[in-house]
């Protein structure tokens, strides 16, 4: 897979089979219009290519508004797409200027004049050019004029659901249904941080844990809670119970993501752990003692291991 951040570095390619999208979360009705995208070039003998944009648009339309946090991360997201199989990538940085091209300007400079593009595939929701004007019926004039194939993805369903990143961010961090997350993504929602120093806390009761610092600061964070998970980290797959939050115990500030690994010791600093999750098993508390709270850390422990024994 090739990575492109201008449209000036591409490569020459053949038939190049085009769709164009933020791709947040890379979930299941990504993976539908990207397997089409792969079944198309297969079939005129093309190649594959992704139009993303980085920073998300919203982060530049509206600088003042923080709400929104991804679901990836774009290093996460090229790691999809390479694992999916796509050919080449071009990362355009997002500016006010691309807002404002007319529909019709951004199918002649990017599409056409910039890659080439003999085959687009789309989403049916898919808005393009100033003032979010241009949709399908747009591209399908412009397709007539500068001679390309427009398709069109309709809603990806499960279980009667439209699949959307809205959706999973909101079962995310709304009373959090990680089996609706992680069945809406076709995969576990996963964290990577570095582990720095903590405070101890976990060390001190005799359950050590990780700190993580997630270096992306727009990653989205599950709710608060305590989680079970797999833990990857130099190659090896642990088992983890993870905390998120701000430890009221412990009267701290700050949410903090914190994996205490399960039958393992040893120095991890600076290393990077990628967590994912697989079942939220209860609220953070403020527990009345230290006490009290390793009966109850000891409790999360045996429904992990539980929970591992009937996971593959």
């Amino acid at each position: 897979m090739r990575v492109y951040y201008q449209i000036k570095d591409l490569a020459a390619i053949s038939n190049p089979v085009v769709t164009i999208g933020t791709f947040d979360g890379v979930h299941t009705g990504h993976i539908e219009i990207l397997e089409l995208l792969k079944k198309i070039a297969h079939d005129i003998q093309g190649e594959t290519l992704i139009i993303t944009f980085h920073p998300h648009p919203r982060k530049v339309l509206y600088p003042d508004d923080d709400s929104l946090k991804l679901l990836t991360t774009i290093d996460e997201k090229l790691q999809l797409f390479e694992k999916i199989g796509i050919d080449h990538i071009v990362i355009l940085p997002f500016a006010p200027e691309i807002s404002q091209l007319e529909p019709e300007d951004f199918v002649k400079d990017i599409l056409i004049n910039g890659i080439g593009a003999k085959h687009l595939v789309i989403g049916h929701d898919h808005r393009f050019g100033k003032n979010r004007k241009g949709d399908f019926n747009t591209m399908l004039e412009l397709s007539e004029e500068y001679h390309f194939v427009v398709e069109e993805i309709p809603p990806f369903l499960m279980d009667g659901i439209t699949v959307s990143s809205t959706k999973i961010r909101n079962a995310l961090t709304q009373n959090t249904d990680l089996e609706k997350v992680n069945h809406l993504l076709g995969r576990n929602y996963s964290l990577t941080g570095k582990v720095v120093e903590g405070n101890k806390n976990g060390q001190k009761l005799g359950f050590p844990t990780c700190n993580l610092y997630i270096e992306d600061s727009n990653k989205l964070i599950p709710e608060k809670g305590v989680y079970v998970a797999w833990a990857y980290i130099k190659g090896k797959r642990l088992h983890a119970v993870v905390n998120i939050g701000n430890r009221p115990t412990f009267n701290l500030k700050g949410i903090v993501v914190e994996a205490h690994l399960l039958n393992f010791s040893g120095d991890l600093y600076g290393e990077q752990i990628t967590l994912e999750f697989i079942e939220r098993v209860r609220d953070e508390k403020k527990f009345e003692s230290l006490d009290a709270l390793k009966i109850q850390i000891g409790k999360d422990i045996e429904t992990a291991e539980k929970i591992f024994a009937n996971t593959i």
